[in-house]
């Protein structure tokens, strides 16, 4: 096991009650006047359960205290991750994707983490379910205000990018496909299956151009969960996680384009899914998740661009059981680093969200 460890300061961010106490897959941002804005999939029984709502908060110092929840979706299906993207503008772009549940537990099917639901997913009709599931992005103005909810053809946990020029990237599993009317059509049984998709935007959000897939690398494998960073040379880098050949990887890949080519993409820490962000000092921060050998939250960090990573510092690993993860950092006034994840506080506890505040190593 590494021996690198962190010296963080750990928080709660927010803290459910059952049985819907149940929070995960969040992420965290930074709007252009300092705000932090959190969001989840929340107010849930469970990691897999026939419901869950997109909640976010919002904190005006630095992470010390937040305003919130407010329900940004609650549709019939299950709300799950909750990707954010601040614009310069001041509004946020928030990203979920709704869930079919009846994928893993059909009829007839026992339903061990939450049985007294079983009836609720035996009365789902298939034309309301048809019309939320999906990937999906909402935009949240200045004034608190939200838009309507668009339809996209990618999902991440934590969603797109901005890039230098001001456009959006947003890489991810391939969920819909469009239809001859210009719509996208989702199906569950096609999620995840064919290498994860690159999308640009010009218009903060509201239409999506198709460039490039990055195709699985193995046999028996398949990348899911990316997340992109534009950095300043020119260059977008892509970390992905890895399914199928070991419990799950992070890979990365890159263009020097536009998101129109990518390198093929190499291995480079055990853990997954990865954030990542470019720090003031030009270190590269990636964090993620590790669930076995010390169940936690780790980041790997590079000073040359993302050429080469120092890989699995521990930023804690006391997590009880393996349902964590999921981490996002941003970096504050004082080039301090605050991470959000989700993972149990003490053992037996709902998942919540927490938080840890850092320094980079030599700072």
């Amino acid at each position: 096991m590494c021996s690198r460890r962190i010296n963080a300061v750990h928080e709660i961010v927010f803290e459910g009650s059952r049985p819907f106490g149940y929070f995960g897959w969040p992420t965290v941002a930074k709007l252009p006047d300092g705000t932090l804005a959190a969001a989840a999939s929340g107010f849930r029984s469970s990691h897999i359960c026939p419901f869950g709502r997109t909640v976010l908060w919002t904190s005006a110092d630095e992470g010390r205290s937040w305003s919130g929840p407010v329900i940004v979706n609650d549709s019939p299906v299950d709300d799950r991750d909750a990707g954010l993207c601040a614009l310069p503008d001041g509004s946020l772009l928030v990203t979920h994707f709704g869930s079919d549940t009846r994928i893993y537990y059909p009829a007839g099917a026992a339903m061990p983490d939450c049985a007294d639901f079983r009836p609720m997913l035996d009365s789902w009709e298939d034309d309301i379910v048809s019309r939320h599931i999906g990937s999906f992005l909402r935009r949240r103005m200045p004034d608190g205000r939200f838009g309507k909810r668009i339809p996209v053809a990618a999902s991440s946990p934590h969603g797109p990018s901005l890039l230098p020029d001001g456009s959006l990237i947003y890489i991810g599993t391939r969920f819909g496909v469009s239809k001859p009317d210009g719509t996208l059509e989702f199906k569950m049984d096609r999620f995840g299956g064919s290498g994860v998709v690159v999308l640009r935007s010009a218009d903060d959000g509201d239409s999506w151009d198709e460039l490039a897939e990055i195709p699985n690398p193995l046999p028996g494998t398949r990348f899911c969960e990316p997340h992109a960073l534009g950095l300043p040379d020119g260059r977008i880098l892509c970390q992905l996680r890895l399914e199928g050949e070991e419990y799950f990887s992070v890979w990365q890949s890159e263009s020097a384009d536009g998101g129109r080519t990518w390198s093929p993409a190499a291995r480079i820490a055990a853990g997954s899914p990865p954030h990542l962000l470019l720090h003031s000092s030009g270190m590269l921060v990636s964090s993620y998740g590790c669930r076995r050998d010390g169940c936690g939250q780790r980041v790997m960090l590079s000073s040359d661009g993302g050429r080469s990573w120092e890989t699995d510092y521990i930023l804690r690993d006391d997590g009880p059981t393996g349902d964590l993860g999921y981490p996002s950092t941003v970096e504050l006034s004082d080039g301090s680093l605050f991470t959000v994840y989700y993972q149990q506080p003490v053992p037996g506890a709902q998942c919540a969200l927490l938080a840890s505040r850092w320094r980079l190593p030599g700072a």
